[in-house]
């Protein structure tokens, strides 16, 4: 894609079986200046985790807490 815009999107694992699944990220973008994301966040509700939100960006969601982690603004 060469541009995109949103706003308000959430992802989330609930892996129940194995707790040793990783996703990497969450949403895999292209870097370009063009493609914009507000407000979006990933959280884990099982035992498997996500590593970051967007591509690099963002906090590890944990099965450990159950809690959102946000990135306000990317790029």
């Amino acid at each position: 894609m060469t541009s995109h815009e949103a706003w308000g999107l959430g992802s989330y694992c609930v892996f129940t079986a194995d707790p040793s699944i990783a996703a990497y990220h969450s949403f895999e973008v292209p870097v370009n200046s063009n493609v914009r994301f507000h407000d979006v966040l990933t959280v884990s509700l099982g035992k498997g985790s996500i590593t970051h939100v967007i591509n690099d960006t963002g906090d590890a969601a944990l099965p450990s807490s159950v809690t959102p982690h946000n990135v306000i603004s990317y790029p």
